[in-house]
């Protein structure tokens, strides 16, 4: 069982589980949960959980919290069924299951690509589809079967998403690539990016290079269309007594944590903007340096120190002013 589930698990006394439970639904499941509806369908939800303007996101990701509570709730649990020996990795794939099924439904022509690719990969001598560890299924020439995906895949498989008319032009040049056997642009796709891929984002960029859309879902957010946040970061909730109330009860949080926990959330924390949890306190109000020093039990200076290094844009000319 992972190690961060023990304490929950163990414990007897119901306000303490209570407060396990909020501090691993807070920490753990609900920012791997929004990063994976905003990578895989654009899909904007505050840390709040809220997105009036997409009321099928705020479903998507209120359904997938409470299948991890009732995970988390469950008397099995505690015996070990199911044994969850990552819970990181398990909180991805329920929400990545949860992508897929809203996929299905709202993307007709994407799923008969998909079903045709998965077809292909499964038969044809060529063409091989695995899974390692507990990952996602990975593809590609049977010679690769069983490989991991290397670590500079995503710099080609970018490359391949941003400019998809590079290898159209350098392959397909006097062809309509939809009349092309599938067998055919599969293999360019694979000699590409030169190893294994997440079938996944085989069928995103097939899709892409077929030019196969459905009707776009009409909560897919744009920048321009999402609530205005605390001094412009992307930390966006309705209002800023909203921001103002989860920070303070992100603080707290924070401040009951281990401190090795603690350093580790705190020092690491960015918003979706970017912004560092000791720009956001600030900001809003909700704690002065003196206050973070004293929290994370080291002295003013350090604190600002360790705040220069941070990656933000702003938080070293903040240091002059926030003192």
């Amino acid at each position: 069982m992972d190690s961060v589930l023990l304490p929950l698990l163990r414990s007897a006394d119901e306000a303490e589980r209570e407060q396990l439970l909020s501090d691993l639904i807070l920490f753990e499941a609900s920012p791997l949960v929004r990063n994976t509806l905003r990578r895989r369908l654009g899909f904007y939800v505050s840390p709040l959980g809220a997105n009036p303007r997409n009321h099928d996101a705020e479903d998507l990701y209120h359904d997938v919290m409470a299948k991890l509570i009732g995970l988390l709730n469950d008397p099995q649990l505690r015996a070990g069924r199911p044994e969850v020996k990552d819970f990181r990795q398990y909180v991805l794939r329920v929400a990545t299951n949860a992508c897929h099924d809203y996929l299905r439904a709202k993307s007709p022509a994407r799923n008969r690509l998909k079903n045709n690719l998965r077809d292909l990969l499964e038969r044809h001598s060529d063409f091989a589809l695995w899974r390692v560890r507990e990952g996602e299924p990975l593809c590609g020439f049977t010679a690769w079967l069983n490989r991991d995906k290397s670590p500079s895949l995503d710099e080609r498989l970018s490359l391949l998403e941003d400019r998809p008319q590079e290898l159209l032009s350098a392959r397909f040049a006097r062809e309509d690539v939809r009349q092309a056997p599938l067998t055919r642009l599969v293999a360019e796709v694979f000699r590409r990016l030169e190893g294994p891929v997440e079938f996944e984002r085989l069928v995103q960029v097939a899709a892409l290079l077929l030019d196969v859309k459905d009707q776009p879902p009409q909560s897919l957010n744009e920048e321009g269309d999402l609530p205005e946040s605390l001094t412009d970061s992307t930390f966006r909730c309705e209002t800023r007594l909203e921001v103002r109330e989860l920070l303070r009860s992100l603080w707290a949080a924070v401040r009951r944590l281990p401190p090795k926990q603690r350093d580790t959330f705190g020092l690491s924390f960015a918003d979706d903007g970017g912004d560092d949890m000791f720009t956001l306190l600030l900001d809003a109000e909700v704690a002065t340096l003196p206050e973070i020093a004293a929290a994370f039990e080291r002295p003013l200076e350090d604190v600002i120190a360790l705040w220069q290094q941070m990656p933000t844009e702003c938080a070293g000319a903040q240091v002059k002013t926030s003192i």
